[in-house]
């Protein structure tokens, strides 16, 4: 399973979302998404193998959001990597925002 999930707001509308792949074989990396720490994780994105990382935007402000990703080939998906959450800022300016 990818480790090392890890989450931050860049903007208050953006979160780069970034991991280590550990796994060598796989067709595709699934990022998962929920709004609620006990909902149901929707997928969000399928990215290429060797993927470590995406942007999830636009979100929400003043949101928080649980992100989780799968390394995933044609004899299924791994377990899931643990879950990370981040809760993104009402508006204001970070360093390397795009404007």
């Amino acid at each position: 399973a990818p480790s090392n999930l890890a989450c931050v707001a860049t903007s208050s509308t953006r979160v780069k979302v970034t991991w280590d792949d550990n796994a060598g074989n796989e067709a595709e990396i699934r990022l998962e998404r929920k709004l609620a720490a006990s909902g149901p994780y929707a997928p969000l994105l399928t990215l290429p193998p060797d993927t470590t990382g995406t942007t999830d935007s636009p979100v929400e402000r003043i949101t928080t959001y649980y992100y989780r990703v799968l390394a995933c080939n044609s004899a299924g998906c791994s377990a899931p990597s643990a879950e990370v959450s981040v809760t993104t800022p009402g508006l204001g300016f970070f360093i390397g925002e795009e404007h």
